[in-house]
């Protein structure tokens, strides 16, 4: 599961850096255009996956929670949005390769800032879910970008380019 975690976050990385160039050739018009939708517009689901690996980051690191909604803006320009991105992937690398085998089979508990609940989780299990929800939201990026006349980049974690495996 470790190198699993770690091919993760590497593609992470790559798959934003395919991503974000595609995006910023959109104007801030296009990219904050409303599309029906969880987090309605290109911007708002780059902000929220943005702002969701933070947060993960933050409980793993037992630091505060300084957000107050799932739909909190962490950045209205985009070119601080992807140097936020960038520093945030790197950081996913460097705690993803700070793992143990004996920390995912931990149990891990925090509150829900969507619930507003409690939960508690093996540690592997939340790990593996910073990485399916990042899948997930890109899915619905990749239909907005579409939608916006974007060139769609390969995106497949099949396709991560052999140095990065």
């Amino acid at each position: 599961m470790l190198t699993y975690l770690n091919r993760l976050a590497r593609y992470n990385q790559w798959v934003n850096g395919q991503l974000y160039p595609e995006c910023a050739k959109l104007t801030d018009e296009i990219r904050k255009q409303a599309r029906g939708g969880p987090y309605a517009s290109i911007h708002g689901v780059l902000n929220h996956v943005l702002l969701a690996d933070r947060l993960w980051l933050l409980r793993f690191r037992g630091e505060p929670n300084p957000f107050t909604s799932v739909t909190q803006e962490l950045c209205a320009d985009f070119a601080e949005l992807t140097g936020e991105r960038a520093r945030t992937d790197a950081d996913i690398i460097a705690w993803a390769a700070s793992l143990s085998a004996e920390q995912l089979l931990q149990p891990f508990s925090f509150t829900s800032l969507a619930l507003k609940r409690d939960f508690t989780f093996q540690f592997g299990h939340l790990a593996l879910h910073i990485f399916t929800h990042q899948i997930h939201h890109r899915g619905q990026l990749v239909t907005y970008m579409k939608q916006a006349g974007c060139t769609i980049p390969v995106t497949d974690l099949l396709y991560l380019p052999a140095e990065l495996v």
